[in-house]
Order: structure tokens, then C-alpha cells, then sequence
């Protein structure tokens, strides 16, 4: 048995800067000079330039009226800059001290909080004090989507403080819980953080009014922590990008890929596509319009329209009316609960129809040691999102994946892969750490589970799965070379740089998780010398083939860092060899066209190794 620990590759975009404190107030008839604003309507959905500055727009808070910019002068001295969205006229201005701050724009005003003193100050829209509340009145919390500032006091209240209207509303959790945090809110609800008996992390809403938990909904497994102003947190898939917010029935499924989100709304949503430009939904309609654009400093969603501002002219904010022209697609759709069950069904009998492996999940997914011990146990994953997102991960992979290669993976003896896709997986066995997928051979089953908490990254999923794979791989391979009498496995020791170079334990002399970068791309030694992509490759052989295995898979994807390495030196031995290998000991895989493993590496006939492989001698390791 082998198990995988994750490596998450993200790629984030940061588009908004850094934010200033409050200083004084100038009325909005002296506006500066420096600042003009368009005189006619943008034409059917091409931006119109709403808010000229001598400076660069920084970030940026929308309401459907109004919008509040921060601009940053060539003497670095700074500014909040209301604008009036229908007229395209600057309501006021408000001078700001060199100090961090959140601003937020809300019917009626803005807030801004300081984040040195913590205090808290209300404007207008045209940027004149409204009212003031010092940090030693306020709980610790922040401003909310919702136009509200929440915190927890010292007695572990939960505390709403309306920004319009000063009201303030008071609860406590239910059964006596304490809160840690609050990690959203909308609609008079919060969605509270706190840890349960076994000391899980809980995420729960709480209603402001009645101080009672929403209905029968199980808790948030998963933190909804969303990019700050945003309705929904948006999940990648295979298939596309999909929006859901919990406290709502449906999810919203976008076809496109590579997509960040920027900002959302209850039916609106903002993204920024790659070599694209701004990509604007309309949710409930399924319709979509692009907008060609340079690299964003900020964007924002107000009312049906885009307010944003481009790298190229950082002083420049645009105003965006997409609805004004006829959508550029309509390939969206929404997926109630109900609907997703459904296709989580015909996924899972699709791919056991195509492939042989039996699928489980739900409770069913926690099950995978019956009578034997793997050595982990699992939560279940009830979220039939992370489940669909896994599926279709599974069901790419069936795609891509010579189609007999499933069954010829299986070791002697075994006749069924089971696929447990499951929650968090943790050991039973004192000092392991938990894993994101695992495999083991349980008498006459080949187990492989996986934990869905991780569907949410496409590539690294997939790959996750083909590192699992690669350690089935191994059995035939195994059986290969016993009927061949060839050291096939044992030759890859002369890839070894030294004797000492797989240390055959996950854990360290510290009782930690093995780390050391000799040998790896971590090191300082010349990219042809390195020997090992990181420190888990040099746990065991079985590890470094896998993590080769999935790192190939992911080929060329734009956030993959390990591109160059598997192309250089001893590295790209290392690659050719077990490319050729998996050719020469599984027929699905003798094919003509490239396997998806092998779009870094130039391919390499078994053939030129044979010679080599049957005179080897070990000298280096067992």
C-alpha cells in the first residue's frame, strides 16, 4: 500500500490594491481638477470612460447606483472618489492619510474601517460624515457583503451593526457554542465558525432575528470563505465552472474554463477569462458577454453593469452595460440538488460501464476496508458537488486513458477496482499524517479512495489519480518482469545519485513528514543534475515513479512548475524510462499516438534500455 500526499498548484490573480484611512473631507463642490468625468452614455455594450484621474485607481466598491473608487495621486498622496453611475458625474471626494482600510459602498453610503485603529466610519454618497464608531465599541469583526458589520464581543455574542441605519441586533449560539469567526453574511444571516464536540470546524447560519440555525441544512463541510462583496464561491470542474452559494438550492454551471471570479452577485457574475478579457453572466438567464480587456488593476459588479479599471490606464474606470447588446451565449444553466443526484448517478454507471471499476460514494464511500485494514478511515462527503466535480474529473480520465488499461492495472489475484471517493482520510496508525488519496490491495479487492475535499482543483485531482495508478501499475510490472526475468524495477536504482538517496520512510528523524532538498528541484544544484522533482519522491522508488508518473500527466498546463526539470538531464532519463517501461509491459498502452504522459518527453522504444536492463548489477540501495 502507498498513499499520496497532495500538491496543490494554484494560480491566483490579485486584483485589487492596497487601501488607505480616512483623513478629511472635502465638500463635493471642490471637486479637483485633476478629475473629469464623460459627458455622453456609453453606445450598446461598449465601456464608456466614466472617471478620468491624474493617479491610478487602486480598488474599487459598487452599489447599483453609485461607485467609490480609491485613487492614488503621482505624489502618492490619496483620495475616495464617489461617481454617480447614471449621471457619470463625481458626487465627492475624501482625502485619506497613508494607513490600510476596507472600504464598502452600500445603499445610501460607504464604509470605511481602518486597519490600524480598527475604527469604524460611515459617509454619504457624496462623502460626508455620516457617524463614527471608535474600535473600543466595536467587537472584533469586519464588514460584510451584506451591508452590515458583524463581530463576536468578549461574552461570545454574535453582533449585527446596521452601516445604514445604526441598528443593532444581538444573538447568542444555540446549546451554548462559542464562535471563532464569522465567515459570510447575506440577507440578515451569517454563516458562523465554530468547533464541535470532537473538535471539527463547523460552519453553520445563524438567523439575526430569530437566533436560531437556517432550517434542517447539515453544516458547511467545507469553509465558504468568498472572495470579499461575492455571493457565490465558484468550483472548478472538468467540465466548466460552477457557482454555488449554500444557503441557495440550485448551483449555477458555467461551460467555460479557466476563469477567475472577480466579483458576484445574487444574479450576476464577473469573471476575468484567460486571453479573454472580462466575462460577464447573467445567472438566471444562462446568457453570457465577453469584453476584450488588458490586464485589470479592479473590477466590480453594480446593479446589471461593470464598473473597472485596466493596467494600461490605471486612471481611467470604465463603465460597462452588457445587457444593453445581445448576449454573446446562452450555454448556461442551474442544477437543483435533486438534479445533481441524478447526474451523479448516471456519471458513476457510465464510468463502471466503461472501465469495470465499481464506484462508491456517501456513506458507501467511507466502507472500503470491509473485513481487512488499510490502515485509514475516512469521513463521508455528502456534498453532491464535490461528488459531480469528482465524477466528471473520473470520467475525463476514462477519456483519456487507453480504455483496457483500467483492467490491466489490477493485480494478480484481484478482479475488481473499487473507487471510494470519500471525505477527509486520515490514519489509524500513530504518526501518519492524513492523505489525499490512498491505495491497497484487501485480499481478493484492489482499493483506491480518494478524498473529494480536493475535486475542486481539476488537474491536480485528475493527476492524484494517475499517481494512484501508477502505484497499481506496478504489479503488473512486476509480473512482467518475472515472466521475462528481467530486473525491470530494480534496474531504476541507476537513476539513484547515491545510496542514501531514497531514505524509505514518510517520516524524518523529527517524527515530522520527511523534507530534505537534496537531490530535488528545491536544491541549488544545475537543473540537469537534479535527480528528484521534490523531498516525498525521495521516500521510496515506488513514490518517485508516481509522483513522475502524475507530474508528466500534467504536461503542459500553464501553472505545472516541474515542466523544464522533466525535460533536463537525469530527470528526463528518469521519464523516458518509465514511459517506455509502462509501453512495454501493458498492450492497451502499445499504441502509435503519444499517451498522455508522454507530451514532455521525446519516447524512447524499451528496446534501447533491454541490454542494460538484463546485464544490471545492483550496487546502490537493496
Amino acid at each position: 500500500m502507498k498513499r499520496t500526499i497532495c500538491v496543490v498548484l494554484s494560480l491566483l490573480f490579485i486584483l485589487a490594491g492596497c487601501q488607505q484611512q480616512p483623513g478629511s473631507t472635502t465638500a463635493p463642490s471642490a471637486v479637483s481638477s485633476e478629475i473629469t468625468t464623460a459627458s455622453s452614455a456609453p453606445e450598446a455594450a461598449q465601456p464608456a470612460e466614466i472617471l478620468t484621474t491624474n493617479g491610478r485607481i487602486s480598488a474599487l466598491s459598487c452599489t447599483d447606483t453609485f461607485c467609490v473608487a480609491t485613487v492614488i495621486g503621482p505624489d502618492d498622496h490619496q483620495k475616495l472618489v464617489s461617481v454617480d453611475l447614471a449621471a457619470q458625474q463625481v458626487l465627492g471626494e475624501h482625502t485619506l492619510e497613508f494607513m490600510g482600510y476596507d472600504v464598502f459602498a452600500f445603499p445610501g453610503g460607504i464604509a470605511v474601517q481602518d486597519w490600524n485603529s480598527m475604527d469604524l466610519t460611515v459617509f454619504s454618497e457624496k462623502l460626508e460624515t455620516f457617524w463614527t464608531r471608535s474600535s473600543k465599541e466595536l467587537p472584533r469583526g469586519e464588514i460584510q457583503p451584506d451591508g452590515c458589520y458583524y463581530g463576536i464581543d468578549e461574552n461570545f455574542d454574535i453582533v449585527q451593526l446596521s452601516l445604514a441605519t445604526r441598528e443593532e441586533k444581538r444573538q447568542h449560539l444555540p446549546d451554548g457554542l462559542e464562535p471563532t469567526a464569522i465567515a459570510t453574511a447575506q440577507d440578515n444571516q451569517c454563516l458562523v465558525e465554530y468547533y464541535d464536540a470532537d473538535g471539527r470546524m463547523i460552519h453553520r447560519w445563524l438567523n439575526m432575528d430569530s437566533g436560531e440555525f437556517v432550517g434542517e441544512q447539515p453544516p458547511v463541510a467545507d469553509a465558504y470563505y468568498p472572495i470579499r462583496g461575492n455571493y457565490y464561491q465558484a468550483y472548478y470542474g472538468s467540465d466548466g465552472t460552477y457557482l454555488r452559494n449554500p444557503n441557495t438550492d440550485s448551483v449555477y454551471v458555467l461551460p467555460q474554463n479557466n476563469l477567475t471570479v472577480l466579483a458576484s452577485t445574487k444574479n450576476y457574475a464577473l469573471f476575468y477569462e484567460l486571453d479573454t478579457g472580462l466575462l460577464f453572466w447573467d445567472l438566471e438567464q444562462g446568457t453570457y458577454w465577453r469584453l476584450p480587456t488588458d490586464y485589470l488593476w479592479t473590477a466590480a459588479i453594480c446593479g446589471d453593469k461593470v464598473v473597472y479599471a485596466e493596467q494600461k490606464q490605471p486612471g481611467t474606470l470604465y463603465l460597462w452595460s452588457p445587457s444593453s447588446a445581445r448576449p454573446d451565449g446562452d450555454t448556461g444553466k442551474a442544477l437543483t440538488q435533486d438534479q445533481l443526484d441524478e447526474a451523479n448517478r448516471t456519471l458513476s454507471a457510465d464510468i463502471e460501464q466503461k472501465t469495470g471499476m465499481k464506484i462508491f460514494y456517501g456513506e458507501d464511500g467511507t466502507r472500503f476496508n470491509g473485513s481487512a485494514d488499510s490502515g485509514y478511515a475516512s469521513e463521508p462527503c455528502s456534498d453532491p458537488l464535490l461528488l459531480h466535480l469528482g465524477l466528471a474529473h473520473i470520467s475525463r480520465l476514462t477519456q483519456e486513458l487507453p480504455a483496457g488499461l483500467f483492467r490491466e492495472m489490477l493485480p494478480a489475484g484481484t478482479d475488481q477496482l473499487e473507487v471510494y471517493l470519500t471525505g477527509t482520510i486520515s490514519s489509524t496508525r500513530d504518526g501518519q499524517p492524513p492523505v489525499c488519496a490512498f491505495t491497497s490491495t484487501l485480499g481478493e479487492r484492489q482499493v483506491l479512495a480518494t478524498d473529494l475535499n480536493y475535486a475542486d482543483t481539476p488537474n491536480e485531482f485528475r493527476a492524484t489519480m494517475v499517481h494512484e495508478f501508477m502505484h497499481m501499475m506496478e504489479s503488473r510490472i512486476n509480473e512482467c518482469a518475472k515472466k521475462d526475468n528481467m530486473p525491470y524495477l530494480p534496474y531504476w536504482m541507476s537513476f539513484a545519485p547515491a545510496k542514501d538517496a531514497y531514505v524509505y520512510s514518510y517520516v524524518g528523524e523529527d517524527g515530522m513528514m520527511f523534507w530534505d532538498s537534496t537531490y530535488t528541484a528545491s536544491s541549488d544544484i544545475p537543473m540537469e543534475e537534479v535527480s528528484f522533482l521534490d523531498s516525498y519522491s525521495r521516500t521510496f522508488p515506488e513514490e518517485d515513479r508516481a509522483r513522475i508518473l502524475e507530474n508528466l500527466y500534467l504536461g503542459n498546463d500553464s501553472s505545472f512548475p516541474y515542466k523544464d526539470v522533466l525535460r533536463s538531464g537525469k530527470m528526463a532519463e528518469k521519464a523516458q524510462y518509465l514511459c517506455a517501461l509502462i509501453r512495454h509491459c501493458f498492450p492497451s498502452c502499445q499504441i502509435d499516438q503519444k499517451l498522455p504522459w508522454e507530451t514532455l518527453v521525446d519516447t524512447v522504444p524499451f528496446s534501447a534500455y533491454e541490454e542494460a536492463v538484463k546485464n544490471y548489477q545492483p550496487t546502490i540501495g537493496e
